[in-house]
């Protein structure tokens, strides 16, 4: 046919972006690999030492908060009533 060369160009386009795209997943996938690989983790006593810090700080917090809030109810209550 006059247009087989059309039908053609587009199967081999079809296949060679496929490709394409199957090797930059591969190429992304290997990148991040490499790049996991450079983590370096906690070791138990700083995974420890950072979770207590965290809850004194989250306890230290929430009383601070209880307070203002329990100094600003009584003025708002003061005032108004």
């Amino acid at each position: 046919m006059q247009f087989d060369f059309i039908i053609d160009y587009v199967n081999n386009t079809k296949k060679n972006n496929l490709q394409n795209m199957m090797q930059k997943i591969l190429t992304f996938y290997k990148e991040v690999k490499q790049e996991a690989l450079k983590i370096t983790w906690p070791t138990k006593p700083e995974v420890i030492t950072t979770t207590i810090m965290v809850f004194i700080f989250v306890l230290i917090s929430s009383i601070f908060f209880l307070l203002v809030d329990k100094i600003i109810s009584f003025g708002v209550e003061f005032i108004l009533f």
